[in-house]
């Protein structure tokens, strides 16, 4: 009767991650340590932000203007608004208006704000419930994360 040995283990994290870069028309492939604390299946993701980034200094670097002072590097390649779903504009409207009446008076409880932008707030059978008060929400959760990601990109820094 045979019985069952254990096996070494391969292991399902890699060490390395593998970059893939063109250096002057060349294709380079760099091999960088993994970081610690990344889970592995970001790794892909890791790679190719470093070879955008890389590329993009790359290009920035080798433009004419490489004598002159250096410029800021517009940050929008690394996060497309393209993606996702399309914006929905009434939203907009609503996390938009729905931030500003957070700002004006922090008191304000979702509820208030919604009863004041709700987009069916003029339908005379329409009451704001929960499934209002969590669109809104929502809506201006969204809206102020956009925000401080154009504040970001913009280079504004902390205020």
């Amino acid at each position: 009767m045979a019985r069952n040995r254990a096996r070494a283990k391969k292991a399902d994290v890699p060490s390395q991650i593998q970059v893939e870069v063109s250096v002057n028309g060349e294709k380079r492939v760099f091999l960088e340590p993994a970081p610690e604390g990344i889970p592995p299946n970001l790794f892909p993701h890791l790679a190719d932000f470093w070879r955008r980034g890389f590329t993009a200094a790359d290009t920035h670097q080798s433009g004419p203007q490489s004598t002159a002072a250096p410029e800021v590097i517009d940050l929008s390649e690394f996060a497309p608004s393209s993606r996702g779903r399309p914006m929905d504009n009434e939203a907009e409207r609503e996390g938009q208006q729905g931030s500003r009446l957070r700002r004006e008076d922090p008191s304000l409880t979702y509820g208030d704000i919604t009863r004041r932008v709700c987009r069916y707030r003029d339908k005379p059978a329409h009451r704001c419930k929960k499934a209002c008060n969590d669109r809104v929400r929502q809506a201006i959760k969204q809206y102020e994360v956009r925000q401080e990601l154009e504040r970001i990109a913009r280079g504004d820094g902390d205020e």
